[in-house]
């Protein structure tokens, strides 16, 4: 043991290496965070300005669309005054826009004076849209047409339209960022689990290094201890061992071994290696009797099926030729009733031609048989 054991060192490094890991765990938990506020901030921003937007576009398409001028005409019908009406007449309530809600979102309201009947003998009111001084002047027919064509449920469709338009973007939004949150909410907590499960491993290491620094501790001080008995017990130095240092150990220790307890045990033993080579010989030969067994009885297998082959071979041709002679059989049946039937018609037909020629008159019972052949059929 050429180094001594310092467990301090050991300790102290492996809390360095304890740190380490912990630092690293929190840099990634404080970039999370980082990287949370600012997508949270970036995403409200830019909602933000898509509102500001939404209402400046809403704002200016609709003002320039129904800012229009009163005018009035004197009795001959000529224009004399005209008042332009403020854009502060037309009021826009879109304090509900960032938020989708039920109830209007738009309130408009305008300073119009009404047309009097055609009994009426105040003079006329006409409405038209603002233009430029450069502009030719506007007939009251063109007037009382784009008044017709602006009504108010135009306006409110396209005011419904608009908004619904500017609720779903805004809701668009809103769910990107919950599931950006939702996100960054899982991988916080990842990482404390990540981070808990590092400090218990981290506690873990510890305590098994020392442990194992105090149980080194000690094996260097029992090793310490022991090479001081070593040292004592052999104060000469330690030299090399020779052959004849050798030869002498030897000699020694089989001089201690001629003992009667050591020779018995050594005659056990022979007897014991004896046995055991006996029982290795009956091993072997009992496995050469197994391997000619197996041999034989692999054979014999062989044997057996295919005896069973052939047999199956000639059952097969003993129910071919039981086969056949069952079919000779039935042949020869039909054969022989066809014999006996051509017999009988060949008896009958000679029978026949017998009482035709007029040979059996004179004999009554060749007569009775001819009548029974009429009455069969076989005599013409």
């Amino acid at each position: 043991m050429g180094e001594e054991f310092n467990p301090g060192v050991s300790r102290s490094i492996s809390l360095r290496r304890g740190k380490k890991k912990d630092g690293t765990n929190w840099v990634m938990f404080a970039g999370g965070a980082i990287a949370m506020a600012v997508s949270v901030a970036f995403g409200r921003k830019k909602m933000v300005d898509e509102v500001a937007e939404a209402k400046e576009t809403l704002i200016s398409s609709e003002s320039g669309r129904f800012q229009v001028l009163q005018q009035e005409d004197d009795e001959n019908g000529s224009l004399q005054t005209s008042e332009t009406v403020p854009n502060e007449a037309l009021q826009w309530d879109i304090t509900q826009l960032a938020s989708p809600s039920t109830g209007a979102a738009f309130e408009f309201r305008s300073i119009k004076s009404k047309r009097p009947a055609q009994t009426d003998h105040s003079p006329s009111v006409t409405k038209f849209l603002r233009q430029s001084p450069a502009t030719p002047e506007i007939t009251k027919e063109e007037v009382i047409q784009s008044d017709s064509q602006i009504t108010p449920s135009t306006l409110q469709s396209g005011v419904i339209a608009r908004r619904s338009e500017v609720v779903s973007k805004l809701r668009h939004q809103i769910n990107s960022r919950d599931a950006i949150i939702y996100d960054l909410q899982t991988q916080l907590a990842d990482q404390d689990q990540m981070i808990v499960m590092h400090r218990n491993h981290s506690v873990d290491l510890q305590n098994c290094v020392r442990a194992i620094s105090t149980k080194l501790f000690e094996a260097n001080l029992e090793i310490q201890r022991l090479q001081q008995e070593l040292m004592a017990q052999h104060a000469k130095p330690i030299v090399d061992l020779d052959e004849e240092f050798i030869g002498y150990a030897v000699s020694e220790i089989r001089r201690q071994w001629v003992q009667p307890d050591v020779e018995e045990i050594i005659l056990e033993a022979r007897k014991f290696n004896k046995e055991l080579e006996h029982l290795r010989r009956e091993k072997e030969d009992k496995s050469r009797q197994c391997d000619l067994l197996s041999k034989r009885l692999s054979a014999l297998t062989t044997e057996l099926e295919e005896v069973k082959t052939a047999a199956h071979g000639k059952q097969r041709l003993l129910e071919a030729k039981e086969q056949e002679y069952l079919k000779l059989a039935n042949v020869v049946q039909d054969l022989e009733r066809k014999l006996e039937i051509e017999a009988r018609d060949n008896e009958w037909l000679l029978m026949a031609l017998y009482a035709v020629s007029g040979k059996g008159q004179g004999n009554p019972g060749m007569e009775y048989e001819c009548e029974t052949y009429h009455e069969m059929g076989r005599c013409s």
